[in-house]
């Protein structure tokens, strides 16, 4: 603690007696202005005071609030049974903890600034998302909920004598919205999440509610916030209620993100996350943001236990790892530590506009009667976008969405006609388009959301839509050698069937998981793969994979289901209190994965490579896949995966280059990659720097010299020798395997003297990894000394 003295009142020459909760705490002399008080409980609230002392006694009391943010710390490992990592569990505490702020309609609360380098939002032209829960009691017109300024930017509270309650953005206190989200009647007024997320690059707003996006506009881009206001600070008053979890993320956040945001608190660990108010302080009138201790000043507004269903929690890492913070435990407190992550049984493909991304899949015919249907779900309206394309003999087909204000319109294209069914909405949309070319022309006929969708329209006749040179292209057009028109957003489930579908038929499609058993079902891409650039075909034409170009998969698709994994232990009890205020070694096993193990071992050895990637689909698997020193990798995939497993090293080859493995649903061991690319050493015995024979002559031809050159991995998984057969020394070993160490030594020769030089001068160590080698072994011969003439006399004496 610190403080000051009044400059006009007596002089404290004796010093200060500093108080907690009304028990003297300590003296310190008149020149001290602060004090560290060590033996506190974090997360419980104290009363400190300070007296001056003179001559005449103690002076008058002052008191502050004392309060430190609970600290408690869980730490632990989340592994599958084989001891491979599982990213993105989330482990929760139990009971939940902490407190809200409580605003009156005449109440507020502000932050400025931090000057130390750590701004309220990002550069200008970034990314960026705030996050809040809120209970709204009652709000007037425009009652002001949330402001940043300069920058004008509002979020205000729906006006409850309209009947509902919700959250409307806003350039202004009182200008028109821009942004609007009601919440469900039947819970109005209980706890709802909110949160206003901003596109950088493409300048557009989006506004969810409980996770659920509401509306999407565009909307200005943030140059500076000087200033964070709630309440009546904002310049409106008129809110009642409750806010809690306020929290500012320097990235876009997606449904996805939402669950994990709504689910449990985020640490200083979460990434991107810039300010954090958990509102948990109790007493007094500041909230501290955990991530720099940035204060939220109230100003009428109190600490509330009614809060949020927010579980303090922590997510795992690449490597497993999670980190639960901020723990409140008082005096002690005996928690419950539940792991939790869910089986996503559906992928869809997420396509970034700007990154231009697609996919293309291979030719195939359309039948004279024949449904086409694909899920989409548009990142909003941005010009003209292609869902799907395809060209075929002087003919071009196009499904488009071409923007419309706020939205999206579906246009259908085929060869130079183009018709316009209506607004495409937001959110995921299920489109069927029968086509009915019985007569001379091709009748198409539109449903969204299995209801009938504008009208239908006559094209032209226009062939099978064949052509072997041409792919269909989803997400994008090809124009000249190149692609265009790329459409950002998601796509799931792309259909063909051979037959005009009924208008029951396509209802049940939207509203349940298609039957792969359909009759007429010639294509069907699923777009459930999840993982790599290949697309795999489940129709009853037999085509090849499609390719994935750059697009990335997500589980937010359209009919998701899941399962929840199956821990061991299923919860564990944790205790924390002011002597043990962190608990490491929380560790859990995630049961429900189904193990695909293997080994990578080079061609005709009984050597194993290490260190060597095992893709799945195409691409690194997450958490990514490395053979162990023994050659070993286990993949834990979800139940019921079907997936292509390929080895990649450098430019090595592999034999066989791929293994498909269908619908996992128990371990499958023994997968086996044969690593065939070899490598040569080469090389010389010969003797002085001129490179002398040593070897009289071969072995075999009279007094023939046996040399014998032995090559040897480090671990003795591989030993070859050859005994050189010519006179000239020359040797070399062919179809070795790449290893890191090879050693290269001269092991025997004729000439014991010779020999024992080459043993003196031991082998030499090779690393066969990127290229052959040549290597030569030299032998020095020890000096003779010849005398050719008479030598001349030496006496100590002589001149």
């Amino acid at each position: 603690m610190t403080w000051e003295i009044d400059a006009v009142g007596p002089s404290p020459t004796e010093g200060f007696n500093i108080y907690r909760d009304g028990i003297f705490l300590a003296s310190v002399g008149p020149n001290i202005r602060n004090y560290n008080d060590f033996n506190v409980i974090a997360g419980r609230a104290y009363i400190y005071t300070v007296r001056g002392l003179n001559v005449y006694g103690e002076g008058a009391p002052s008191t502050a609030l004392g309060f430190q943010v609970p600290n408690g710390v869980v730490t632990g490992w989340v592994q599958t049974a084989n001891g491979s990592p599982v990213p993105d569990a989330i482990v929760t505490l139990m009971p939940m903890q902490g407190f809200s702020a409580k605003f009156g309609p005449l109440d507020g609360a502000f932050a400025e600034t931090d000057t130390s380098g750590n701004p309220f939002m990002p550069a200008p032209g970034e990314d960026w998302t705030l996050t809040f829960w809120i209970k709204t009691d009652a709000a007037t017109a425009n009652a002001g909920l949330i402001q940043f300024t300069p920058f004008p930017l509002h979020l205000r509270a729906l006006n409850s004598g309209s009947g509902h309650e919700g959250v409307e953005v806003a350039t202004s206190a009182l200008g028109a919205s821009f942004l609007s989200g009601a919440f469900a009647d039947s819970t109005k007024n209980g706890w709802h999440h909110v949160a206003l997320s901003f596109d950088g690059s493409g300048e557009m707003g989006r506004l969810y509610i409980d996770g659920v996006l509401s509306s999407i506009a565009p909307m200005n881009i943030v140059a500076a916030a000087d200033a964070l206001n709630l309440g009546i600070r904002t310049g409106t008053g008129g809110w009642a209620g409750k806010l809690d979890e306020l929290r500012l993320y320097h990235k876009q956040l997606d449904e996805l993100d939402f669950r994990e945001v709504m689910e449990g608190t985020a640490s200083s660990l979460t990434p991107d996350l810039s300010h954090y108010w958990k509102m948990d302080e109790e007493l007094g009138v500041k909230s501290y943001d955990i991530m720099n201790r940035h204060k939220l000043y109230f100003c009428g507004a109190a600490f509330d236990a009614d809060r949020p269903p927010v579980r303090t929690a922590g997510k795992t890492n690449e490597e497993g790892y999670y980190r639960i913070e901020s723990a409140s435990y008082g005096t002690g407190t005996t928690f419950l530590a539940e792991p939790m992550k869910e089986f996503y049984m559906h992928r869809a493909l997420k396509m970034v506009r700007d990154e231009a991304d697609y996919a293309t899949f291979p030719d195939f015919s359309v039948t004279p009667k024949a449904t086409l249907e694909l899920w989409v779900n548009s990142a909003g309206p941005d010009g003209e976008q292609c869902l799907l394309s395809k060209r075929w003999v002087n003919n071009d087909f196009r499904l488009l969405i071409k923007q419309n204000g706020l939205d999206n319109q579906v246009w259908f294209y085929l060869n130079g006609q183009q018709h316009n069914f209506g607004n495409l909405g937001m959110g995921y949309q299920h489109l069927a388009f029968t086509i009915d070319s019985s007569a001379n022309n091709r009748t198409v006929t539109a449903y969204k959301n299995g209801n009938p969708f504008g009208t239908p329209h006559t094209f032209g006749s226009t062939g099978n839509w064949s052509d072997t040179t041409q792919n269909w292209i989803l997400g994008a057009r090809p124009s000249g050698g190149v692609y265009t028109d790329h459409f950002g957003g998601l796509i799931d489930e792309v259909a063909l069937y051979d037959t005009t579908l009924s208008a029951a038929a396509i209802l049940n499609h939207f509203q349940m998981s298609r039957d792969m058993q359909a009759k007429g079902l010639r294509v069907y891409f699923s777009l459930d793969e999840g993982n790599g650039s290949r697309l795999n075909n489940s129709g009853s034409v037999f085509l090849g994979s499609g390719t994935n170009v750059g697009a990335e998969w997500s589980p937010f698709a359209a009919n998701q289901m899941t399962e929840p994994h199956h821990f061991t232990p299923a919860t564990r009890q944790v205790t924390l209190n002011p002597s043990v205020t962190s608990v490491d070694g929380v560790d859990f096993i995630d049961r429900s994965t189904v193990p695909v193990s293997g080994f990578v071992r080079y061609k005709n050895t009984d050597c194993f490579a290490p260190n060597v990637e095992i893709y799945v689909n195409d691409a690194p698997f997450s958490p990514r896949i490395f053979t162990d020193s023994t050659g070993k990798f286990v993949i834990d995939f979800d139940p019921g995966v079907t997936a292509t497993l390929k080895p990649v090293f450098e430019n090595h080859v592999f034999v066989p280059a791929f293994w498909d493995v269908t619908n996992v649903v128990s371990p499958i061991a023994g997968v086996l990659f044969n690593d065939i690319t070899t490598r040569k050493v080469s090389g010389q015995v010969a003797g002085g720097l001129c490179k002398k024979s040593v070897i009289k002559a071969p072995p075999g031809m009279g007094q023939g010299t046996i040399c014998i050159v032995k090559v040897r991995s480090v671990d003795g998984c591989m030993e070859r020798q050859l005994i050189i057969d010519n006179q000239e020394g020359l040797f070399e070993f062919d179809n070795l395997p790449p290893l890191e160490r090879m050693t290269v030594a001269v092991v025997e020769h004729s000439d014991p003297n010779i020999k024992t030089a080459f043993q003196v001068q031991g082998g030499s160590t090779v690393d066969l990894t990127e290229k052959d080698t040549m290597l030569d072994f030299i032998y020095i011969a020890q000096p003779e000394i010849e005398i050719v003439s008479g030598l001349d006399p030496y006496s100590p004496s002589a001149t």
